[in-house]
């Protein structure tokens, strides 16, 4: 029989325990006979009531796998037993004795270790675990059989769940991991707060009603904590493939549409490098990001100056139809910063962003606007002038390297397909996205990156152009610090994610990676004047409704029409249905019974640009940490938008909109729309995302407010620039990924004539 490492690891404890344990028996029996008027009864007999426990674990039920509760009992008992020992070591008279009672002490204190040892590897073993602690796998477990239930899909044991929440976690490198995990830590021994036992120790229906009792109803930390732990159970196991049956959802390749998708020629992979020792590279130009930003300002920089262009990606390099999988939780813990678990410091908010090369575009929804003139004259009065006619150029130029143009309707969904019919009726005038899709087959998994290259990401455009002018790429590059003397920058010190660290000189460098990222690396490098400052965000809420038959919302593009709103927009969407059971309203078997009908949603989002109120800072270990409160006005804004959502909804046909709150809330009237106000009441209350933080560098000729001046350069230096969302002194107030590219392209040529 085969055995792996962590088995081997678990027989040899075993054996190592059954030698020290004999040896307890051997001293308890030497105590018995010669020491028993002496000696405490207990302490004589804890050993062989110890051994007797034992037994009845290797016996009771199938191994001591199976077995943890005893385990834990076992061991309190031999903890016990030493510190009655270490007792008497330390109150006896006896020299004899005493001498006797420390090596007994010590014993029972080694037994005990073995013995969590022992659990610790039984438990790895069981579950194959490279990221959670046993501790914290049987707590998710814990919670699983509660959340899921009878619910879940045959064949898809509670085991296989925990390994596949592992699996996703050891996807990516991050602190968040740490605060995940704590989460299943903590919610282990809470029960000890209230008296009572541990969460794993309970039954699967005390535990139900002990969460529903201290957990469903709690407010503050105990609903953060329990909030994001039934998420991440619901993601990871609707996002699976075994419980598809029961929601209905299919497959691409399952579907018709699949089968009359266009086929075209495979892209070329990309040349992409990788550092494997540590050594130091020079360069002309060094661009740090290789997204919207980034892939634009690099192709510019090299076709204008002809000069050696380097790009620095902290993510790696994937190839769409290779190493796509259409798995959410394999896609999300691969393609996303933080896996997707980035939030602000008070936990309200979710911050989304790819981290691979070509940044968050391929893993958006390729929606393209141009930034609104409105936006650009309140630029213009914080002293951020850009020159519209140029900058209206520049979206042109990107606009037909992308791709961009209006969506193709036979790709649409059915769920955003009424939601139009529902806005025409009132009156809303809705419109199609712009996109820079290709011959797309509406596959819906725009968010875990295009597996069919019909998503004309950086990937497919801009970075290719780059390589063809000479432009290096190196992923898994992640830049610690960039090094400066006076008014010059010199030096990027960069790290990969195995820990080689590695120098890149360079005569310009440009900072493209991302709004929050690029402020990071600006504090690192003790470069501080306006850095980190008026962040804002596009804040969302996703809605589903649900409608009276099957709707397949699934089967088409994500995102396809919007409407206007006073200060906010309304946006069709859908995800799969990990990412679905996210967003969804209830607990226990109500949140299981609406995913069963998943087939009969459709899902929409207000979606409102914040006030740049927000600042990025640095935490203790020099990662980012984003600070930010909603505004009572934004929070009034996406209330408004929300009622506008559900007005849609049931004008189309729906029965009931779902809010993605946390009390139950069902809108099934316009006299029910009261509810959103009065249940309501603080941000907290529902689910809020973006996916598309800006500023934390903005833009400015003004001293007190700009981190960059209009030549793209951080203030105070000769050659240090920065061009991707994080230079944005307000939001944009619509989907960025073309603001960015225009800006992008704009500050290249700006760039480039100062070179």
């Amino acid at each position: 029989m085969e055995y792996t490492p962590s088995e081997k690891r678990l027989i040899i404890l075993l054996s190592t325990y059954s030698v020290l344990f004999l040896l307890a028996c051997i001293v308890s029996a030497y105590f018995f006979i010669f020491h028993y008027r002496e000696t405490n009864l207990l302490l004589l007999v804890t050993p062989f009531l110890c051994l007797i426990l034992f037994i009845f674990c290797l016996l009771g039920s199938e191994g001591i796998r199976k077995n943890y509760i005893f385990i834990d009992l076992l061991n309190l008992s031999f903890l016990f037993v030493f510190i009655i020992t270490a007792i008497k070591y330390f109150t006896s008279s006896n020299a004899e004795l005493k001498v006797i009672y420390g090596e007994y002490a010590l014993l029972f204190i080694a037994l005990f270790i073995l013995m969590v040892l022992i659990w610790r590897q039984a438990v790895i073993s069981r579950f194959g675990l490279n990221e959670l602690s046993p501790t914290e796998a049987l707590s998710y477990r814990a919670l699983a059989e509660v959340v899921i239930g009878d619910y879940k899909a045959e064949g898809y044991s509670f085991d296989t769940i925990v390994k596949d929440f592992d699996d996703y976690l050891n996807r990516f490198r991050s602190i968040q991991k740490c605060s995940v995990k704590l989460v299943y830590f903590v919610i282990q021994y809470v029960p000890l707060i209230f008296l009572n036992v541990p969460l794993t120790w309970m039954g699967v229906e005390d535990r139900k009603k002990f969460i529903k009792k201290r957990f469903y109803k709690a407010s503050g930390t105990l609903l953060t904590l329990m909030r994001s732990a039934k998420q991440l159970v619901y993601f990871i196991y609707y996002g699976s493939k075994p419980s598809f049956k029961s929601t209905g959802y299919l497959m691409f390749e399952d579907r018709e549409r699949f089968k009359k998708m266009p086929k075209i020629p495979e892209p070329e992979p990309l040349n992409v490098t990788y550092i494997r020792e540590p050594k130091k590279i020079d360069t002309d130009i060094c661009v740090i990001g290789s997204g919207a930003a980034g892939a634009v300002a690099a192709y510019n920089l090299a076709k204008n100056t002809g000069k050696k262009v380097t790009i620095l990606e902290k993510g790696k390099y994937y190839i769409p139809q290779n190493d796509f999988t259409n798995l959410e939780s394999e896609m999300i813990g691969t393609l996303y910063k933080d896996g997707a678990l980035e939030m602000t410091q008070d936990f309200d908010l979710a911050v989304l962003q790819g981290i691979c090369v070509g940044g968050s575009t391929t893993v958006n929804n390729g929606i393209c606007f141009r930034t609104p003139h409105p936006v650009l004259d309140e630029w213009e009065k914080i002293g951020a002038k850009i020159d519209v006619t140029k900058l209206e150029n520049y979206f042109t130029t990107v606009e037909k390297i992308i791709g961009a143009v209006p969506l193709n309707r036979t790709k649409t969904n059915e769920g955003a397909n009424r939601f139009y019919k529902g806005a025409e009726k009132l009156g809303l005038n809705p419109e199609w996205f712009v996109t820079n899709f290709g011959e797309c087959g509406g596959s819906g998994y725009c968010n875990i990156g295009c597996k069919y290259n019909r998503k004309l990401s950086m990937l497919l455009n801009y970075l290719p152009l780059a390589q063809k002018e000479g432009t290096e790429i190196i992923a898994d590059a992640g830049v610690v610090k960039i090094f400066t003397n006076g008014r010059n920058a010199n030096e990027i010190k960069c790290k990969t994610s195995t820990g080689i660290t590695f120098n890149v000189s360079a005569k310009q460098i440009v900072i493209a990676a991302g709004a929050i990222a690029s402020s990071g690396i600006l504090l690192r490098s003790g470069i501080k004047r306006n850095i980190g400052t008026r962040l804002s965000f596009n804040i969302t809420t996703p809605m589903m409704a649900e409608f009276p038959g099957v709707i397949n919302s699934f089967d088409g593009v994500q995102m396809c029409c919007y409407i206007k709103g006073s200060g906010y927009l309304v946006e069709t969407t859908f995800n799969p249905p990990g990412a679905s059971a996210l967003i969804m309203q209830g607990w226990f078997e109500q949140l299981n019974e609406r995913m069963n009908k998943y087939t009969r949603y459709a899902t929409a989002a207000p979606v409102v640009g914040s006030e740049p109120n927000g600042k990025v800072k640095l935490s203790l270990f020099g990662n980012t940490s984003i600070d930010y409160d909603m505004t009572p006005s934004d929070f009034k804004k996406l209330k408004e938008g929300m009622k506008t959502l559900c007005r849609v909804f049931l004008s189309a046909g729906a029965d009931c909109v779902l809010p993605s709150s946390y009390d139950d809330m069902v809108i099934k009237s316009d006299s029910d729309l009261s509810k959103i106000d009065n249940m309501i009441k603080v941000p907290q209350d529902i689910s809020l995302s973006s996916a598309h933080p800006q500023g934390g560098n903005p833009l400015s000729d003004i001293k007190e407010i700009g981190a960059v001046d209009t030549n793209f350069r951080v203030h105070g230096f000769d050659n240090l620039y920065v061009c991707d969302a994080s230079i944005f002194p307000t939001g944009v107030m619509v989907n960025p990924q073309l603001s960015i590219m225009g800006l992008a392209n704009y500050a290249a040529d700006k760039i480039s004539e100062n070179i």
